[in-house]
């Protein structure tokens, strides 16, 4: 569980950028499909919510593909498909939900570790990135973490996420673990069985 002052703070901080590892339970159970992935209905209550959050791990992807950031963007909405029919096509957050669903991983916080870049292509990303924004991105992750109270496993979400945290956070004696990214081209049952197993493993 995470504390409502807690929580309030990584909202007014990171809302609009990051969010947690909860999503809406897809139509007729069908964990497999895409339904409800978009649904911010499991961030209304506040209250409630609270008590299904998770401080024992924090999910790192790389770089935003895009991001709403104007002052009435939704707040959590990252992670979280899009709202139009083009955006939920190329969504594959779903994958994430079925991976993560009804584990200890649930509920934990999940941010992308270069928020401000926006670019649909990693690798066009990562060519954009300086060492300042190495540096700024390394700190957020420890900042988040030690809001969090300072134990959280940080979870890297892909390959460049991971080689980019792995010895800055291996210095800080940081533990640090490394899923395959859900935009891979992977059967859905196959993918929560990986990341089951990479998480599980010491």
């Amino acid at each position: 569980m995470v504390s409502m002052s807690v929580y309030n703070q990584l909202k007014k901080e990171y809302g609009k950028e990051s969010s947690w590892a909860i999503w809406s339970y897809p139509d007729g159970g069908n964990w497999n499909g895409k339904s409800n992935v978009e649904s911010m209905s499991w961030a209304s209550d506040e209250k409630k919510l609270v008590q299904h959050l998770n401080s024992n791990y924090i999910f790192v992807a790389y770089n935003p593909a895009r991001r709403d950031a104007s002052e009435d963007a939704v707040i959590w909405k990252n992670f979280h498909s899009g709202d139009n029919a083009q955006d939920r096509r190329r969504a594959q957050d779903y994958k994430l939900r079925k991976a993560l669903f009804d584990t200890d991983y649930w509920g934990s916080f999940i941010t992308d570790l270069y928020s401000g870049i926006i670019e649909t292509n990693s690798d066009k990303a990562r060519q954009r990135i300086t060492s300042e924004d190495k540096v700024n991105a390394i700190e957020k992750i420890k900042s988040i973490r030690n809001v969090l109270g300072g134990n959280a496993v940080i979870v890297a979400i892909g390959n460049k996420a991971f080689r980019d945290m792995y010895k800055p956070l291996h210095e800080a004696g940081i533990p640090l673990k490394k899923i395959k990214h859900y935009a891979s081209f992977i059967n859905q049952d196959i993918y929560r069985n990986e990341v089951i197993k990479a998480l599980s493993e010491e």
